[in-house]
């Protein structure tokens, strides 16, 4: 079975061409931003040592 064509870094104006939707260098940085500003505080009140 063929894979799927790569196509452009869905970060602005970045022409990389990656199977996924964010190449590794930004798929890191759109992570962090999730975590901060975009994720429910109360999940990680969910996970820790207790």
């Amino acid at each position: 079975m063929p894979y799927k064509p790569k196509r452009p870094c869905s970060y602005p104006s970045f022409p990389w061409l990656v199977s996924g939707r964010y190449c590794e260098e930004h798929q890191k940085i759109i992570t962090v931003h999730y975590n901060k500003h975009e994720r429910d505080p109360a999940s990680k009140r969910q996970y820790g040592r207790a």
